[in-house]
């Protein structure tokens, strides 16, 4: 399943549309590897959105799991 990520790059938050229903755990990793912000978003209707005002401009990947751990998808994000 693809996730649509917008607006990206963005500035302050950025909304994840994917098909999943539930809480997944939500990780921003910068490019070098360190971890810099860790959530849990709520895709009860399919949208999330993830705010990322405290986070440094820079490439970051965006890595999902659900609570047995498996990985939804992994997805590279700009912030300005």
């Amino acid at each position: 399943k693809a996730a649509k990520l917008f607006p990206n790059p963005t500035y302050q938050s950025i909304q994840i549309e994917y098909e999943f229903s539930g809480l997944l755990l939500v990780k921003v990793i910068h490019a070098d590897g360190r971890l810099v912000k860790k959530a849990k978003l709520d895709f009860s209707n399919g949208v999330a959105t993830l705010d990322l005002r405290e986070v440094q401009g820079g490439v970051y990947w965006l890595e999902t799991s659900d609570e047995n751990s498996n990985r939804h998808f992994l997805e590279r994000i700009i912030k300005l």
